[in-house]
C-alpha cells in the first residue's frame, strides 16, 4: 500500500513539482507537438495545404453559378441598422497587432509590463522567448528592453526571492539565466506610492505615446502647500468636517 502511494501519488507529484512546473513551457512543448501532430492526423488533415487569398479579381456568372451553395449561404445585412449599430463605435486612430497608425503617432514599443492592475510578478530576460503577437502561421517574439526591477542573478539571491513570493520556480527553473531581472509591484497607482507616500495621487493613471515611439505611464499627484490645513472629506454638514 505504502509502495502504490509512493509510486503512483508522491513520485508524479515530486516531479511535476520539482522538475515539470519550474520550467513547463519548455519541457512540455514536444509532447504538445506530438499531440498536435497525432490529432491532425487522426482527423485527416494533416496533409492539407493552406495559402492565401489573393486580393481583387472579379466574379462572372459561371463562378457564381459553381458556387451556388456557397453564395446562397452568404449573410445579407440590413444597412440601417447595420450603420445604426457601428455608427456608435470610437473611432480608434492606433489599433490591431502589431499597431497600426492612422495619424502621425508612432509606436516602436507596443510591450507593456505594467498597468492599472494588480498583476504577479513577471520575470524577464528568460531563455523562455516573450510571445508578442501572431503573423499569419508564425509567432513574433519581443524581449524586454528596459532597466526596470530586480536582477535575480546568483543561487542565493533566488533562493530569497523564492521565499519571498512564496514559490519553488524561481529556484529550480532553468530558463532563468544570469541576465534575468523580476519585475514585481507592477501596478502603476501601488508603485508610485511605495516610492512617493507624501504624494496625493489621482486615482486614474493614463498612457501616452512618446517621441520614440514608447508607451509612457502617467499619474498625476498634488502636494499640498504645508501652510494651508488639509480638510477631510464633509459626510454631513460643514461643522463636522475636521482639519489635519
Amino acid at each position: 500500500m505504502l509502495l502504490a502511494i509512493v509510486t503512483r501519488v508522491l513520485f508524479p507529484l515530486a516531479i511535476q513539482k520539482l522538475i515539470v512546473a519550474p520550467t513547463e513551457l519548455t519541457r512540455e512543448a514536444p509532447y504538445l507537438q506530438s499531440h498536435i501532430a497525432a490529432t491532425r492526423a487522426a482527423w485527416g488533415i494533416d496533409s492539407v495545404e493552406s495559402s492565401e487569398l489573393a486580393e481583387g479579381g472579379t466574379l462572372s456568372l459561371a463562378d457564381l453559378q459553381r458556387n451556388a451553395p456557397t453564395i446562397d449561404n452568404v449573410r445579407l445585412w440590413d444597412r440601417d441598422p447595420l450603420l445604426q449599430t457601428f455608427g456608435q463605435l470610437p473611432v480608434l486612430f492606433i489599433k490591431d497587432l502589431p499597431p497600426a497608425s492612422s495619424v502621425s503617432l508612432k509606436i516602436t514599443r507596443p510591450q507593456i509590463y505594467f498597468g492599472e492592475m494588480n498583476y504577479d510578478f513577471a520575470v524577464v530576460g528568460t531563455a523562455q522567448r516573450e510571445f508578442d503577437h501572431p503573423a499569419g502561421e508564425d509567432n513574433v517574439y519581443a524581449a524586454y528592453a528596459g532597466t526596470g526591477g530586480v536582477p535575480i542573478g546568483s543561487f542565493w539571491r533566488r533562493l530569497v526571492l523564492a521565499s519571498r513570493f512564496q514559490t519553488s520556480k524561481l529556484l529550480l527553473s532553468g530558463d532563468i539565466t544570469n541576465a534575468s531581472r523580476i519585475l514585481y509591484l507592477r501596478n502603476i497607482k501601488q508603485r508610485v506610492e511605495k516610492a512617493l507616500p507624501f504624494l496625493s495621487l489621482d486615482r486614474d493613471p493614463y498612457m501616452v505615446v512618446a517621441d520614440d515611439g514608447h508607451l509612457r505611464w502617467i499619474l498625476d499627484a498634488y502636494r499640498p502647500p504645508p501652510a494651508i490645513p488639509i480638510r477631510s472629506a464633509c459626510r454631513t454638514a460643514p461643522t463636522t468636517c475636521a482639519t489635519a
